[in-house]
């Protein structure tokens, strides 16, 4: 079948537009910043990701052909590319004292973990300014600030910090009220899913084990 450009664009406009990268908002929740400046890193915040997700599997064969089982979930860093400002080169002074707070530079004692992580939260926004997606890292800290470079050569250019983040786990936000959200449907006869990321938000008690819905939280 030869490729129909009027199908193409029916189909993309049925699905509302195709999603521009420059239509984002990074925010940094939690104990360890100040309201100010997390919304004053919110308005330099120039580049970041939308997470991806691997599973790390092990190679099984009992017979025939060899299969990969999942185990376990890995989570890549988080990076974000932040402009500095001529107030100490905010942020950079802020998050030299994050990670100052995590291990004290003059005697090397490490901090207790849930005294220097926070959450961070990515939207995506369509056209309209609504958004559209959003996801959440869980205790997050800053691993790695990135040395800035000076060149007398570079005119019309600004400071912009790499941020590298380590993180425990990222989730959509907020998570559907169905197991696998708006996407997937289960096997009514062997419903064997995982809904930990639910359970840790919904604080869910009773799953029916017929159709995979909520019954009591």
């Amino acid at each position: 079948m030869p490729f129909d450009i009027n199908e193409f664009k029916s189909e993309i406009n049925k699905h509302g537009g195709l999603a521009q990268p420059n239509k984002f908002r990074v925010l940094i929740t939690g104990g360890v910043l100040k309201n100010s400046k997390a919304q004053a890193i919110s308005m330099l915040c120039n580049q970041a990701v939308i997470p991806g997700r691997a599973l790390a599997t092990t190679e099984i064969r009992t017979y025939g052909p060899i299969r990969k089982a999942p185990y376990n979930t890995i989570y890549d860093d988080l990076q974000l590319g932040i402009y500095c400002t001529n107030n100490n080169l905010f942020p950079r002074d802020l998050f030299e004292e994050w990670q100052n707070a995590i291990i004290t530079t003059m005697t090397g004692r490490v901090n207790y973990f849930d005294q220097y992580v926070a959450d961070i939260e990515i939207e995506q926004y369509d056209d309209k300014g609504k958004v559209i997606y959003a996801c959440k890292f869980i205790d997050a800290y800053p691993m790695i600030v990135a040395p800035l470079a000076l060149d007398w050569a570079t005119t019309n250019a600004f400071h912009n910090l790499n941020v590298t983040f380590a993180y425990r786990k990222w989730h959509i936000q907020p998570i559907p009220l169905s197991p696998f959200g708006n996407n997937l449907s289960i096997n009514s006869l062997y419903p064997n899913f995982d809904i930990t990321g639910a359970i840790d938000n919904f604080g869910v008690a009773v799953v029916s084990r017929a159709d995979g819905q909520f019954m009591s939280n």
